[in-house]
């Protein structure tokens, strides 16, 4: 079945004065909403966004295709960015982070054994990632690593991993420490970006190279023309700058090295 085009909004909108309105309407993935309000908050974007909209990025895109109708999304994967944008249009990648395994310290968690022993039958095995089942999903992306270099395994982990979101919001890297402390979870999937500060209560460990998850960050500019697309665009050139990149860095995420 054929998916709906997103709803692109027209070139200008007016105020209830009939003035210009270039103020921006966004729609961010939820592991971006502590940097966005640490950026906006410093003035770090010459353009202020009026709302900001967060949920999955897998649940956003589904609402543009339905019709909803925003300036800009900023979303966790740089692939769903680009599922929403019209042909000859192309995603803008402003941030990378990468999936982690977080885990009870003395589980010794290693790259070289992850695997096996991941398949204990008496792990228990959680993800805080809040695509989880989505097209954004990291985690499918891990398990589908794990199963080319040992078939089945994945699939029976994928299976085996409990979803730790709940109401569309991922739990908080407190939440994540509790759950482990308690015996409720021994390991945790999540993203670098938002469970790296639980390194000093708990194992943080980032895959082999062969199992590496790497998740980029894109935005999709959505603006017809005139000066609400130049707006957007301007906040995300805002974001891929050196001030902006250093923003991300200090919430966990990496620079964009590819595509500026």
């Amino acid at each position: 079945m054929d998916q709906l085009a997103p709803a692109i909004l027209p070139p200008d909108t007016t105020d209830a004065a009939g003035m210009p309105d270039p103020s921006l309407r966004l729609l961010a993935s939820t592991q971006l909403r502590l940097v966005l309000r640490a950026w906006l908050a410093r003035g770090g974007s010459t353009q202020q966004a009026a709302t900001i909209e967060y949920g999955a990025s897998g649940r956003l895109a589904d609402r543009l295709r339905g019709g909803v109708t925003a300036d800009l999304a900023l979303f966790a994967d740089v692939a769903v960015a680009q599922s929403v944008l019209p042909p000859g249009q192309s995603a803008l990648p402003f941030a990378r982070d990468r999936l982690v395994l977080v885990s009870r310290p003395d589980l010794r968690l290693t790259g070289q054994d992850l695997v096996q022993r991941l398949q204990s039958s008496t792990l228990r095995l959680g993800s805080a990632l809040i695509d989880a089942g989505q097209e954004a999903d990291p985690g499918a992306a891990f398990f589908a690593c794990i199963d080319r270099l040992h078939p089945g395994a994945g699939a029976l982990l994928r299976s085996r991993a409990r979803p730790l979101v709940v109401r569309g919001e991922a739990p908080s890297h407190r939440q994540v420490m509790e759950m482990l402390v308690s015996g409720q979870m021994d390991v945790v999937l999540g993203s670098y970006a938002g469970l790296r500060t639980l390194s000093q209560v708990a194992d943080v460990l980032t895959p082999p190279e062969a199992l590496a998850v790497e998740i980029i960050a894109g935005a999709a500019v959505l603006a017809g023309g005139g000066q609400r697309r130049t707006a957007a665009e301007r906040f995300v050139a805002d974001l891929r700058a050196p001030e902006g990149q250093a923003m991300l860095k200090r919430h966990g995420f990496d620079p964009v090295t590819t595509g500026l």
